[in-house]
């Protein structure tokens, strides 16, 4: 695939004068064409420096950035804007602007001196509303959006661009799950279908790790690896980074105390068999995998829309009462 991204011995920070502060160096990175990829990390580690740094809102220290094979301090502002967008954490302060008109703002490096629109821009603005399901409120005033809407609009305003790279700093920062899973498989989307390549800094490890083509992390030393998120999760490269103690970062599993000394087997739906193993373990007793070193039994099954367990002989009828069963034995 076509490198869109690569940097040679990159140091990034902050100047100050004639003074420098480096927070990363000898940083060698790239992304091609298409790619999905999440930038993770511990807070403070460098990784919005280093967003900022690769779309050239932020000084190189030291090293090179190439865009497409040129440097980015070659380029002018509006190669650059023509090349990539950006989608930063920080809240939009704006006064009575519409969001069609917020979202129109990524044609602006593509219209002339004059700022009118073409035909084109105006179906780019139109398609990005529908990406984004913004349609039906593309005339509301944005300060009146709810923080997902908000959201969604400077990530409709970057479609709307229409660059070949998109940076996003956090994007999912502060928004409820639901606003969470609907941006990132719009995300995916992108990556997917248009051919971009979306370089996405985020804390949800587990959803970026589901969904991304690659992560870059930064370890605790300062170091940045490349890589399948899945090896990273294999090798415990993220759990040693985000280690919590008594939370399993592979399994998603919560240490909640000490067992109770009976191991339980739960076969049936499985759907209902998950969601019964999480409880049992919430509530203090383990469950095994092999039927044959169970010390009880407990079977769910399903009528309709309606779970129910099957415990020592009995037939229950909601979760709860089955763990008050459980106690008694």
């Amino acid at each position: 695939m076509k490198k869109v991204i690569q940097t040679q011995n990159l140091s990034i920070g902050y100047k100050s004068g004639k003074h420098s502060k480096k927070i990363l160096e000898n940083i060698n990175l790239d992304a091609s064409e298409g790619e999905f990829i999440v930038l993770l990390g511990l807070n403070g580690s460098g990784k919005s420096t280093l967003i900022r740094t690769l779309a050239g809102i932020q000084p190189v220290l030291d090293g090179q950035v190439e865009l497409g094979g040129e440097d980015i301090t070659s380029m002018s502002d509006e190669h650059r804007a023509r090349a990539l967008s950006i989608v930063l954490t920080h809240n939009e302060t704006t006064g009575m602007i519409r969001v069609r008109d917020m979202v129109g703002l990524g044609r602006y490096p593509h219209t002339n001196w004059m700022a009118v629109f073409s035909e084109t821009d105006e179906q780019q603005v139109e398609r990005a509303l529908k990406l984004t399901s913004l349609e039906e409120i593309a005339d509301s005033y944005f300060h009146e959006l709810s923080d997902g809407q908000k959201q969604k609009t400077v990530i409709a305003r970057a479609i709307a661009q229409d660059t070949d790279i998109i940076f996003l700093d956090e994007p999912t920062n502060h928004l409820d799950i639901g606003n969470k899973v609907e941006i990132m498989r719009l995300l995916l989307h992108l990556a997917r279908n248009s051919g971009k390549t979306l370089i996405m800094s985020t804390h949800d490890i587990d959803l970026a790790t589901r969904i991304a083509d690659k992560a870059w992390v930064i370890t605790r030393e300062g170091a940045i690896c490349s890589g399948i998120p899945e090896q990273f999760l294999l090798e415990g490269t993220l759990e040693q980074l985000f280690a919590t103690e008594g939370y399993d970062l592979l399994s998603g599993e919560l240490e909640t105390g000490k067992m109770q000394g009976v191991n339980i087997f739960v076969e049936g739906i499985e759907s209902g068999a998950s969601i019964t193993r999480r409880a049992l373990k919430r509530v203090g007793y383990s469950w095994v995998e092999d039927r044959e070193r169970a010390d009880k039994i407990i079977h769910v099954g399903k009528l309709e829309t309606r779970y129910f367990w099957e415990f020592e002989g009995e037939e229950l009828d909601t979760l709860k009462k089955l763990l008050e069963k459980i106690k008694k034995v």
